[in-house]
């Protein structure tokens, strides 16, 4: 697994989930490294990507070349995401915080949660996607997934809703 920015040991001290140059082509660069490190020769390669890997997994489709996607529980989005998570979190007074949470955002990161928008990404794809989102997900509803889908300009895609289970 990748140490992505933000996250373990990785020298980043937060991901900018691809909006960032040094993170546009990391799925490629990890590729490469694997092929490097375990010998072998990338052949038809699939992208992956979960939830904030949905984002890195679209951009980097989006650049190509990639033979396929899978995109799981992923936002469209990520400005309408975090100011959900805030306002549940605290209510009303998230309309007051987010202004500043985008300040500090912008000036820790180097980008703007405005920016982050995977659907424009999506647009922009090639190859056959499948997008999978759970119909009850309480952090990105559902109807994310259903908006990176319809952005999907290639008719070789699919798209399922994923019950929980009682």
């Amino acid at each position: 697994m990748p140490d992505l920015p933000g996250h373990g040991e990785n020298p980043a001290p937060a991901t900018s989930f691809a909006e960032r140059t040094s993170e546009r082509d990391l799925p490629a660069r990890v590729l490469a490294e694997a092929a490097r490190q375990f010998h072998f020769t990338p052949g038809p390669v699939a992208l992956w990507g979960l939830s904030m890997g949905g984002a890195y997994a679209l951009r980097a489709a989006a650049r190509g070349p990639w033979n396929a996607v899978i995109v799981v529980s992923s936002f469209d989005a990520l400005g309408p995401v975090v100011h959900d998570e805030v306002a549940r979190r605290i209510g009303f007074w998230s309309d007051i915080l987010m202004p500043g949470l985008n300040v500090a955002t912008a000036l820790r990161c180097g980008f703007q949660m405005r920016e982050v928008r995977p659907v424009e990404s999506a647009r922009n794809v090639t190859t056959p996607v499948f997008v999978a989102h759970g119909t009850a997900d309480p952090l990105i509803p559902e109807q994310a997934g259903v908006r990176v889908f319809w952005a999907l300009p290639y008719t070789r895609k699919r798209r399922v809703g994923v019950a929980q289970r009682a």
